[in-house]
């Protein structure tokens, strides 16, 4: 766990244009634990490891190169031709063309995990810039990642980022962004709401 300090220090990443994608979510826990419980005799169950290096074919998820995320829903960015996996950032967003969302189950291994879908504050028929849309993100994120989480930002070793409405949704009336959560160090597999991390 982190000092709120140390987390205070902490640089989120500067976020690219997304083009042509709102999407969401991703997320990771990562680690084993020991869980001592009382019946008749104590016994001790080793929780399962949730983080995993593997990246999944994708076969095991839906490309979607238009996608409108909802809370809980879990993605990898990839790309659209070799379906490598884009590095963990805190722009989910698809920074090119070449670039899909793949949805996955969450029970698999994920980058990336919707914890909220906040509305924008700009009442302007243009769409604000990127630095605006970013502050916005940084500003409402972190109380999302705190009430899915369960463990205030400060605190939490899982990370927070934003996928940003694209040009095309804000003139749709789409201008929501999504506060996405994830583990710096690897993918998850799970959810990570409630996990306290």
């Amino acid at each position: 766990m982190t000092t709120r300090a140390a987390r205070a220090a902490r640089r989120v990443p500067a976020v690219m244009t997304a083009l042509g994608l709102l999407v969401v979510a991703g997320a990771c826990t990562s680690g084993s634990g020991t869980v001592a419980t009382t019946t008749t005799a104590p016994t001790t169950t080793t929780a399962p490891e949730t983080t995993t290096t593997t990246e999944l074919a994708m076969s095991a998820g839906r490309q979607l190169f238009a996608y409108n995320p909802e809370v809980g829903q879990c993605f990898d960015r990839r790309a659209a031709d070799s379906g490598a996996m884009a590095a963990l950032r805190a722009n989910a967003s698809p920074i090119a063309d070449s670039q899909v969302v793949l949805l996955l189950d969450c029970a698999l291994a994920h980058q990336y995990e919707v914890a909220a879908v906040v509305d924008v504050p700009f009442p302007t028929a243009e769409r604000p810039t990127d630095a605006a849309l970013v502050s916005v993100g940084k500003r409402l994120c972190p109380n999302a990642l705190a009430e899915f989480v369960g463990t205030p930002y400060a605190r939490s070793s899982i990370e927070m980022g934003w996928v940003l409405p694209t040009d095309e949704q804000w003139r749709r009336g789409e201008g929501r962004i999504a506060c996405v959560v994830f583990d710096p160090n690897g993918l998850t597999q799970g959810s990570l709401r409630d996990s306290a991390r």
